[in-house]
């Protein structure tokens, strides 16, 4: 992050391609094309990529490559901040291969439209990996996710519909903190969610946070048994749908709600 970049301070590129090398975990694009990155619009690839190294194009702000073009279908892990940052990427698309997603690989990246996540590979989220994507309206995580860290899609406020899956066996439960992976999403209206997310230690309340008052839709996603008594504690007028049957213990604290079996 120095003059001795090669590139430095060359801020009339508008489109370069990298190979792995400059990708990886020890050299970074970031680096290579130092107090350069600003104009940069477009970037494409030089032989087979298999992953995105950390703080790979950090900072690239004017980057417009979106889709497999800036993620190619043999990719199986994006690093940590690989794509901080980058706030004119106009959506994203996280292909088949993916398996993991790093910490704040996505963070910031205010101009995504959407954000897809395709097939069952992935099983990491990252914490903060989608924090501050202020303009995606639906995440959905794809079914064989088990993990989505802390803060993962804090301050997502354009987000209204939430998706998570029936594998997940980890999420932030911190209660009242601002460590809850949708904190502050405060435009969400509906929500599935698994039993994980409501029942044993984990609250559906913790997991959203101060993001609750909106939700207006809670889908239970599989066969829900068991509901904690204060899971949905500060939802209220709320209809939960459920797919099997009612467990007891309703409202598990909410107010004013009504239940519909699918």
């Amino acid at each position: 992050s120095t003059s001795y970049s090669p590139f430095y301070s060359c801020k009339n590129i508008t489109k370069i391609t990298v190979p792995q090398y400059v990708v990886s975990d020890n050299v970074y694009a970031s680096y290579v094309f130092y107090n350069s990155r600003g104009s940069i619009k477009t970037i494409a690839y030089s032989g087979q990529i298999d992953y995105i190294g950390p703080n790979a194009f950090n900072g690239f702000t004017a980057l417009t490559t979106g889709g497999i073009d800036l993620i190619p279908a043999t990719v199986t892990s994006i690093k940590n901040n690989a794509f901080s940052n980058c706030s004119s990427i106009p959506y994203i698309v996280i292909p088949h291969s993916v398996t993991s997603i790093g910490s704040s690989a996505f963070s910031n990246c205010t101009g995504a439209q959407s954000l897809t996540m395709m097939g069952d590979l992935l099983t990491t989220i990252g914490s903060s990996a989608f924090s501050s994507c202020s303009s995606i309206p639906t995440v959905s995580i794809p079914e064989g996710v088990t993990t989505v860290g802390d803060c993962a899609f804090q301050y997502c406020t354009s987000l209204n519909v939430v998706y998570l899956p029936s594998t997940l066996n980890y999420i932030s439960n911190s209660t009242g903190s601002s460590y809850a992976p949708f904190y502050s999403c405060k435009n969400i209206t509906k929500i599935t969610v698994p039993q994980y997310v409501v029942g044993g230690n984990v609250n559906a309340c913790n997991v959203f946070s101060d993001s609750r008052s909106k939700i207006k839709e809670v889908y239970l996603n599989g066969n829900v048994s068991s509901i904690n008594n204060n899971s949905f504690s500060g939802f209220s007028d709320v209809t939960f749908y459920f797919y099997g049957s009612v467990p007891s213990g309703e409202p598990w604290g909410a107010s004013n709600i009504n239940i519909v079996q699918l």
